[in-house]
Parts: C-alpha cells; sequence; structure tokens
C-alpha cells in the first residue's frame, strides 16, 4: 500500500482496538480513493457493480462491524491488483527475500526519503481462518468484485491473496 500508492503511512483502515468508527470511515474513503486512482482503469472498477456497493457501504457505515463486512472485498481487490501488476508489469515489481526463507513480491518502493515519526506498531496476536476458508471467502469476493473474471482466475488470485497473507 505505502509503495503502490506513493504513501509514507500505511492507512489504518482495519478494525482494531482504540481505532473510532470516524477514523475507520475516513481511512476507508482514502483507501478506495487510492484504489479507483491507481487501479480503477486496470480491475474496471467503474465498469462494477460491487464497487459501488462497496463505496456506499464505507461511507454509511454506522457501527465498525459493517466495515468488517467488506474489509476481505477490499483487501481481495488491492491483491488482484498487486497479481495483475506481477503479471503485467513486472518491472514495477519487486521481490524482497528468497525461496528458501521466503519472500514477499511487492510494488517498487518510490525513490523518496520519508523520514516518519511514527512509533513502531506492537504486534497483535489474532485469530486467523483456515486457509481453505479464506481462499473461498477471497473466491467469492473476487467473483463479486470482478465479474469479467472466470471462475479459474477467481480461484487463481484467491491462492496468490492466501499465500501472501501468509507471508506477512
Amino acid at each position: 500500500m505505502v509503495s503502490l500508492f506513493h504513501l509514507d503511512y500505511v492507512i489504518s483502515y482495519k478494525r482494531k482496538p482504540g481505532r473510532d468508527l470516524p477514523a475507520l470511515r475516513d481511512a476507508y474513503d482514502r483507501l478506495l480513493d487510492h484504489l479507483e486512482t491507481i487501479c480503477g482503469a486496470v480491475l474496471r472498477l467503474d465498469d462494477s457493480p460491487r464497487w459501488s456497493v462497496l463505496r456506499k457501504a464505507a461511507a454509511m457505515a454506522s457501527r465498525k462491524s459493517e466495515l468488517g463486512v467488506i474489509e476481505d472485498e477490499i483487501d481481495a481487490i488491492f491483491c488482484a491488483y498487486l497479481a495483475w501488476l506481477w503479471a503485467n508489469e513486472p518491472t514495477q515489481m519487486i521481490v524482497l527475500g528468497d525461496y528458501s526463507t521466503g519472500y514477499i513480491v511487492t510494488p517498487t518502493p518510490p525513490r523518496v526519503d520519508v523520514a516518519s515519526n511514527r512509533p513502531p506498531r506492537r504486534a497483535v496476536a489474532r485469530r486467523r481462518d483456515s486457509t481453505h476458508e479464506q481462499r473461498e471467502r477471497l473466491v467469492a469476493a473476487f467473483c463479486a468484485a470482478m465479474p469479467h473474471l472466470t471462475a479459474e482466475e477467481s480461484q487463481t488470485l484467491a491462492k496468490i491473496a492466501v499465500d501472501l497473507a501468509e507471508w506477512r
């Protein structure tokens, strides 16, 4: 996110203790704006009825749980674009690490020296769904968000997204 959108910080859109609803709605608004600007044409977000539903859900949420309902779909859309970049614009991507010890593929960071005054994040234990459950949810999210994809393409993107999430 930081590299792709040329930010000096991560947009904190995930539901976590201490983040209030107005801050989360604002974070979703910024994230969705960035996704439209950078990824929208490739993923044809303007043509997707589901994208409009996601935008409205983020803007109109009256509880944090309503944002949680769309979180996986937004993540899936973001990951779909990264998978598209890896397949179609590999010079815009970089592999960090190696096969034997683990790696991640990420957009090439912008060549800017930005000193961040943010404190380091503390690790928070979280419950993880099984890989199969994650993949099934992501396949459904890809199909809903990008109806022009085939079922096989949605399954491939879901596998990539789950594999990437396991490296985080």
